[in-house]
């Protein structure tokens, strides 16, 4: 048996998934949360083997990449996202193993968290086209830098938000904390990422070229 941490957004939906995923008789736990920030304290937590993840919600690819510093090895699912979108090789590239599309029934999305709890996932063949194509010129795109792996959690929180466009008043509003702790965080986080800016700190970790 395992867990799994569901991250929603959308209360109602969250809720209707959460019973279903429960009554489904494949996770020993299922737990939910509201946001990519409470998922990253939760799995520290709870250490789930797999996150279900809302592409709509808060965070987006930032959020793939914070949960999988905080546990490498959990498989991360995007719901809402169909693997012919045009950003679902970005997200393959921040961690995500499979997606489910919105117009999924409950049996696929199923199927497809069966699949990544073996590690495995299904894809269409123009995704698989893609990917051969971005592997053939991953050599010219930029990695995420190896120091991301050295910000804290804290740290990992504000770059989710820096990548949501929130200012550092914004940030302490929303974490509970005083505006200049959150430059104190800023400077460490320029610092290990070897950035000059904000942008391009959060975007290093959301793995975007700059």
């Amino acid at each position: 048996m395992f867990t799994l941490l569901l991250v929603l957004e959308n209360r109602t939906y969250r809720e209707a998934l959460f019973q279903a995923l429960g009554r489904s008789g494949r996770f020993d736990t299922v737990v939910s949360v509201g946001s990519a920030l409470e998922a990253l304290h939760k799995q520290q937590e709870i250490q789930a083997d797999l996150v279900l993840l809302g592409s709509s919600g808060d965070g987006g690819i930032p959020a793939v990449r914070a949960l999988r510093m905080v546990a490498p090895d959990v498989a991360v699912v995007a719901l809402g996202i169909s693997d012919s979108a045009p950003e679902a090789l970005d997200w393959a590239e921040a961690g995500t193993l499979a997606f489910v599309p919105e117009s999924a029934s409950l049996q696929e999305l199923l199927g497809t968290l069966d699949l990544a709890l073996r590690g495995e996932s299904q894809h269409s063949a123009s995704y698989t086209a893609s990917l051969i194509q971005r592997l053939r010129t991953v050599g010219r795109m930029t990695p995420v830098d190896r120091d991301a792996m050295r910000l804290t959690l804290r740290e990992r929180e504000i770059v989710v938000l820096i990548d949501q466009g929130c200012s550092n008043k914004d940030i302490a509003r929303r974490l509970g904390i005083e505006v200049a702790t959150v430059k104190n965080h800023v400077h460490n986080i320029l610092e290990k990422l070897h950035a000059r800016r904000r942008s391009e700190a959060a975007a290093m970790v959301a793995g975007r070229v700059v």
